[in-house]
């Protein structure tokens, strides 16, 4: 995982939300509670596009190999089957 670039900023957080998205998400700080429900924005809005585009031409076979296609930093493990791995942005293996 590369370096992230981070800035001090000022928001208003509902703070008992804050604290359920900690525990929810197993994060030791609202600080990275809120990175973390970020991240998985961002995961969701990549999933959401993947089956826009490729819905019911997909085969969800489980968690085994490493994801390549997600730009989430920590993806999880996931194998898409009965597409060209590569148009989904994958790589293909023989």
């Amino acid at each position: 995982m590369g370096t992230r670039r981070t800035t001090l900023t000022t928001i208003r957080l509902d703070l008992r939300l804050a604290d359920r998205a900690k525990r929810a998400l197993g994060a030791k700080s609202r600080t990275e509670a809120v990175h973390r429900a970020l991240e998985e924005v961002v995961h969701l809005d990549h999933f959401k596009q993947v089956m826009l585009k490729y819905g019911g031409k997909l085969k969800f076979e489980g968690y085994v190999g490493e994801a390549t296609d997600c730009p989430h930093p920590d993806p999880p493990d996931v194998v898409v089957v009965g597409a060209n791995p590569r148009a989904v942005g994958g790589t293909a293996s023989a």
